[in-house]
């Protein structure tokens, strides 16, 4: 074996004997963690988006209500003011 394979092979056992032996398996459930950590941020942020589409919705519908309420009353009041006028 040539001598600067022996020194890989040197640095590599003596890496492995300072790494904690259950190194991978950490590693491995910190990424599971994140991918779990995404999937509820991304829960809660489509929950967050489905109520503000619900209460704008909601709020626009009420709006659209309200107005088409002001437009009756208005034109009750402008028949009204028109048969006055007519009256008079």
């Amino acid at each position: 074996m040539k001598p600067e394979f022996s020194s890989w092979d040197d640095l590599r056992i003596q890496a492995a004997s300072s790494l904690p032996t259950d190194l991978g398996g950490r590693v491995l459930s910190g990424v599971a963690t994140t991918r779990r950590k995404r999937r509820e941020l991304l829960a809660a942020a489509l929950t967050v988006l489905i109520g503000l589409f619900i209460s704008g919705g909601t709020e626009s519908m009420l709006v659209y209500r309200q107005q088409q309420q002001n437009l009756t009353r208005w034109n009750e009041l402008v028949a009204i003011t028109q048969s006055v006028d007519r009256g008079l």
